[in-house]
């Protein structure tokens, strides 16, 4: 086998190879989860308002507080390959980061497919699945008049042989 100059071990073969390959950073992508959570919250604050005889502009701009904070909240996931892993950092206002989560390779069960109709052009985002059956959506592409397009199944092609994770072709 070939090997650059200085190494002799497959080992240190991998290693450098781990190293060079890039990072896949996702699209940020805004968290639907958050919206139960806000209106809850909004709840809870309305309560506290009509508890405590606080104003009506108390009320309303601690609404509009969890509204804006909650609509405010995106994902971004990056992929390592060099450490196997995947970081999904929650952002407020696209920039700064609030919370990450790591999750090793081994934490996802299947490439998935996420199919969206629209009028100005239907678009398919290809995402990990967690085993819990939670998704990270990692890139959109048009979907060029069919179901899949040809781009999403490129990238998800690539994305199972750089990862070892199955593609799970009943998704989507």
């Amino acid at each position: 086998t070939l090997s650059p100059p200085g190494l002799t071990s497959s080992a240190s073969l991998n290693a450098v190879m781990a190293s060079v390959t890039p990072k896949v950073v996702s699209e940020p992508y805004l968290e639907a989860r958050t919206f139960w959570p806000s209106l809850v919250g909004g709840v809870a604050f309305v309560w506290a308002c009509v508890h405590f005889a606080l104003g009506w502009y108390w009320c309303g701009a601690g609404i509009l507080f969890l509204f804006v904070v909650a609509a405010a909240l995106s994902r971004q996931a990056t992929i390592d390959y060099a450490q196997r892993k995947v970081y999904e950092h929650s952002r407020l206002f696209r920039h700064r980061v609030v919370r990450t989560r790591e999750f090793p390779f081994s934490d996802f069960d299947g490439i998935v497919y996420r199919f969206c109709p629209s009028d100005s052009g239907d678009t398919t985002s290809v995402g990990l699945r967690l085993r819990s059956g939670r998704r990270i959506w990692i890139r959109s592409f048009g979907a060029g008049g069919t179901r899949r397009g040809r781009a999403a199944e490129e990238f998800a092609w690539r994305l199972s042989c750089d990862t070892d994770i199955q593609i799970d072709e009943r998704s989507g």
